[in-house]
């Protein structure tokens, strides 16, 4: 959800806290995050990801 006065705030907050903190490139367009990870992943590729975006998410507030 959009920042009141902040449209892209918070999802460029996430794409800097991904970089910085969990070593996961993403991108964002306003408030939506966008992935696009390699066709050869494995399952433990996709927990981390989900993993690492969700903490992300959540210390974004």
């Amino acid at each position: 959800m959009p920042r009141k006065d902040a449209p892209g705030a918070r999802g460029y907050e996430v794409f800097e806290r991904c970089f910085r903190d969990g070593q996961l490139l993403v991108r964002c367009t306003g408030d939506v995050i966008a992935l696009s990870p390699p066709l050869i992943l494995e399952r433990s590729h996709i927990d981390r990801i989900v993993d690492v975006l969700g903490e992300m998410i959540r210390a974004t507030g």
